[in-house]
């Protein structure tokens, strides 16, 4: 048997078809390689490298090399060791962020979890950390990460296959969905505004238009706004509205006014203060008004006028009456 580069497990058959105890040499290739053929009773194994982002650690009969596992900083984590054909990616945690024990989905610590998949003859520890599995049937699957659906689930020997969302949806979490979902729209009819676009991992972040405060706020903005109240005259804005609370208004008391746009009410113009004469007394929601003083009352100047123009009609009128008399 050539052992030279290859791995050689001989395995005892009763029956191969045509042949009763017949000796058999199944191989498999070095790490980094998957099958491209499987043997046959007359050829070898073919086997090609992996490529493209995918990797095997160990001798195996596999015809899909594995998906490199990403190191999201979401999950504080960043690239300690890049993947290679014949090695996953390793992932270390970023500064500040501290390991705890049992914090993934499966078996392991979270300093180095694995899930075993039996495959024929051998088990091959091809998990990485922090990696999420979801259930298909009596399967063990490996989920997508965010940003992307599952295109077909993993089977005895392969893994999940996963595509990226498209088309305005998202996927913000590791999932074993075969569908994303679809982008928040955010509608100015609602008060609302793109604070953050749509990404395949996230989803759209609203914010309120300026004027408007949420009325139904989301971890990191809102879903509907309304527009803020605006202050009656006769009362001032006591606190000016913001993109999480409504303006609040107060009433204005004693000797003040506002015309509701006032942050505070104001005290009535004192006429005569400035000389002048109050012509019009002040309201909650008005001041008053003021006019130039006059040297004498109204009633004085006016009283003498009057006086003399009935005196005068009342003349006009005795001498018209009188006229009509001698004649």
């Amino acid at each position: 048997v050539r052992t030279s580069s290859l791995y050689t497990i001989w395995i005892i058959m009763k029956k191969i078809h045509f042949n009763t105890n017949q000796s058999m040499t199944l191989t498999f290739y070095p790490t980094g390689n998957r099958v491209h053929k499987h043997c046959t009773e007359f050829t070898s194994t073919s086997c090609v490298p992996c490529s493209d982002s995918t990797f095997l650690d160990e001798p195996n009969g596999l015809t899909a090399c594995i998906q490199c596992t990403n190191c999201d900083p979401g999950f504080g984590l960043k690239v300690k060791q890049p993947c290679r054909p014949s090695s996953d990616t390793v992932c270390g945690t970023l500064e500040g962020i501290v390991v705890q024990q049992n914090t993934t989905l499966l078996t392991g610590s979270a300093a180095q979890c694995v899930v075993k998949i039996p495959i024929t003859f051998i088990l091959l520890n091809i998990e990485p950390c922090f990696t999420y599995i979801y259930k298909i049937g009596d399967r063990d699957c490996r989920m997508c990460r965010p940003g992307y659906r599952v295109y077909s689930h993993c089977t005895k020997s392969t893994i999940t296959s996963c595509v990226p969302c498209i088309d305005s949806t998202f996927l913000d979490e590791p999932s074993g969905k075969t569908t994303c979902n679809k982008c928040t729209t955010c509608h100015p009819g609602l008060g609302l505004k793109v604070k953050q676009p749509c990404r395949p991992s996230s989803d759209t972040v609203c914010g309120t238009l300026e004027g408007f405060y949420c009325l139904d706020p989301t971890k990191d903005g809102c879903r509907a706004a309304q527009r803020h109240s605006s202050c009656k005259p006769g009362q001032y804005i006591s606190h000016t509205g913001t993109t999480s609370a409504d303006t609040v208004c107060a009433d204005c008391t004693g000797d003040t006014y506002s015309d509701g746009s006032f942050t505070s009410c104001q005290p009535y113009t004192q006429c005569d203060t400035l000389k002048l004469q109050q012509i019009k007394p002040g309201t909650h929601s008005s001041n008053s008004e003021c006019g130039p003083q006059t040297s004498l009352p109204i009633a004085a100047i006016i009283s003498p006028v009057v006086v003399v123009v009935l005196a005068v009609i009342a003349a006009v009128t005795g001498v018209t009456i009188r006229r009509k008399y001698l004649s």
